[in-house]
């Protein structure tokens, strides 16, 4: 594996919309809406309306945290998510991990599901 992509250097913008596309399958179930904005996602959630904001930095140190296994996770999503971290594949968040992701970054721990 290569080196941890240091948390002072964002997710490249690229990456960030494609994981927060891809998380807008998934987050239906908990979030009333989201938008993908130019460099932030905002996230409502359905049962209290509040409003979360992600950025490339904070989902960065999320899945810095994952793939360090800071978090009860299934496999799977940390697999993933090191993949991701370690070696920039990030073509391997499929939905399910990237629901954890936006959790984890809105809530500070998996809420749902």
């Amino acid at each position: 594996m290569s080196q941890i992509m240091s948390p002072d250097l964002p997710i490249e913008l690229d990456d960030f919309d494609c994981i927060c596309d891809t998380a807008g399958y998934a987050i239906g179930y908990w979030a009333r809406e989201a938008i993908l904005g130019d460099t932030r996602y905002i996230v409502i959630d359905d049962e209290d309306g509040r409003e979360y904001t992600v950025t490339p930095e904070l989902l960065q140190t999320v899945m810095i945290d994952v793939a360090l296994r800071k978090y009860d996770l299934h496999d799977g999503i940390v697999n993933a998510t090191r993949l991701a971290v370690f070696d920039k594949e990030y073509g391997e968040i499929d939905s399910d991990a990237a629901d954890v992701l936006i959790q984890i970054a809105c809530f500070g721990e998996v809420v749902y599901g």
